[in-house]
């Protein structure tokens, strides 16, 4: 009898542990980001842009990225807001190459006459003309509206990389 206790003591036990081992490998596992950080397109540089809006009207905010730092080609995975959105509302994101004139806002969106792509996919290089993310915006008012940062995820060089510009664009009401 007692060395029946002894080996269901001893297989409770291991039965612990693997549980216990399992759940740590599932933690360390979920927690762990498929994406390093920075990258090519990581940049310090900070801008913003402050707009005067009525509530219920459109913009469209144009951001230039970064040149690829290095030489290589980067294909952009995604593009979203870093913090959510408040006091606007995200109508979309889009990529466009950087022509004559870079948009910084325009009281419209989609701005008419621009090549549009989209953000997904889209593949640009060190030795291309720059692109730039056009946003469309509708402010909701009555309060400040305000994105705070956009997270770029993308791959370059065989990695996948996710790195945060830090961009603001605020809007109030006339």
């Amino acid at each position: 009898m007692a060395r029946q206790s002894s080996a269901r003591r001893r297989a409770v036990a291991l039965g612990t542990l693997v549980a216990v081992v399992a759940i740590a490998v599932a933690i360390v596992i979920t927690t762990q980001s498929a994406y390093d950080e920075g990258g090519p397109l990581s940049s310090e540089v900070e801008s913003g842009v402050d707009a005067t809006l009525p509530i219920g009207e459109i913009e469209t905010w144009g951001v230039i990225l970064p040149r690829p730092i290095g030489a290589t080609e980067v294909t952009i995975e995604s593009v979203t807001p870093a913090e959510s959105p408040v006091g606007v509302t995200l109508l979309g994101i889009d990529i466009a190459p950087v022509e004559q004139v870079a948009i910084g806002t325009l009281r419209t969106y989609p701005p008419p006459g621009l090549d549009l792509r989209d953000v997904e996919g889209f593949v640009f290089g060190t030795g291309e003309r720059r692109v730039q993310l056009i946003l469309g915006i509708r402010f909701d008012g009555p309060a400040p509206g305000l994105i705070d940062g956009l997270r770029i995820r993308y791959a370059a060089q065989g990695h996948r990389y996710e790195t945060v510009l830090r961009v603001r664009y605020r809007v109030t009401p006339p």
